[in-house]
C-alpha cells in the first residue's frame, strides 16, 4: 500500500513540476539526468543552468573528498569523478561560449580556477594529495624544478662573474686598447711580408730554359759539316746501314 503511495506521490511531484515549467519557465535541474549531448542544448538559459549543476556537484565532492574516515580507494575514486566533472563544466562552457554566443566565464573573476593541483595531466585534490603515488610524483616533480631552478642560478652567476672580470681586467687584457708600438711592428711586418709576395711571384715568372755558353763561337763550315754529319746518319739509320 505504501509502495502505491509513493508512486502516486511521485507521478504528482511530476506533474506539478512540469505545469511549473509550463507556466512560469521554471525547472528543478537537480532532479533530471544531464544530457550526455552537449551540443544538442540550443539555449543559452538552459545550458547555464546545466553548467550549474555540474559546479553544484564539484562543491559537493570537494567536500567528500576531505572526509578523513574515507579509505585510499574511495579518495582515489572521488578525485577520479571531480576530475570528470572539470571536463565537463569545461564542455558546457565552449559549448556556452563558441555556439551559444554566452558568456567567456574564463575571464570572468573567481569563476575561471579549476582548483587542485595539476601533476602529470591529472589534478587532485583535497586527501588526493596524500596518496603514496601522488607523493612520489610531487616529489619528482619538485626535484625536477630545483634542478633547473639551480641551473638557472649557475646561469646568472656565471654571467655576474664574466662582468666582473670584464670590469677588473680591463680593455687592455682583452686588446681593446694598443700601443703605438704595436702598431708600428705590425706596420713593418705588414711591408715585409707583401715584399716576399711580390719576389716570390717575380721569381716564378721567369722563363726556365738554360742557355749554353760557348768558349769559341763555331764558323760557319763548322755548321755545314755538323748538318751534313747528321743528315748523314740519318740516311744511314732510314737504309739500316
Amino acid at each position: 500500500m505504501s509502495r502505491n503511495v509513493d508512486k502516486a506521490n511521485s507521478v504528482l511531484v511530476r506533474y506539478q513540476e512540469l505545469q511549473a515549467e509550463t507556466e512560469s519557465g521554471y525547472k528543478d535541474y537537480s532532479r533530471f539526468k544531464r544530457p550526455t549531448k552537449i551540443y544538442k542544448v540550443s539555449k543559452l538559459q538552459e545550458a547555464q543552468r546545466w553548467r550549474n549543476e555540474v559546479v553544484k556537484d564539484i562543491g559537493n565532492k570537494i567536500t567528500q573528498i576531505h572526509d578523513p574516515s574515507l579509505n585510499d580507494f574511495q579518495v582515489e575514486e572521488i578525485n577520479g569523478e571531480l576530475n570528470r566533472l572539470f571536463q565537463e563544466k569545461q564542455r558546457w562552457e565552449n559549448h556556452i561560449r563558441r555556439n551559444l554566443k554566452g558568456p567567456d566565464y574564463r575571464k570572468i573573476k573567481g569563476l575561471n580556477t579549476s582548483g587542485g593541483s595539476l601533476i602529470n595531466g591529472t589534478r587532485y585534490f583535497g586527501r588526493a594529495l596524500e596518496l603514496p603515488h601522488v607523493q612520489k610524483m610531487i616529489k619528482q616533480r619538485n626535484e625536477v624544478r630545483q634542478k633547473r631552478l639551480s641551473k638557472s642560478q649557475q646561469e646568472q652567476q656565471l654571467k655576474a662573474k664574466i662582468r666582473r672580470w670584464k670590469k677588473e681586467l680591463g680593455p687592455h687584457y682583452y686588446g681593446n686598447e694598443v700601443s703605438e708600438n704595436f702598431l708600428e711592428y705590425e706596420e713593418d711586418r705588414s711591408q715585409e711580408i707583401k715584399l716576399n709576395i711580390a719576389a716570390s711571384i717575380s721569381e716564378k715568372q721567369k722563363p726556365q730554359c738554360i742557355i749554353s755558353e760557348f768558349k769559341d763561337l763555331p764558323s760557319l763550315d763548322d755548321v755545314e759539316r755538323w748538318l751534313v754529319e747528321k743528315r748523314k746518319k740519318r740516311l744511314q739509320e732510314q737504309l739500316g746501314l
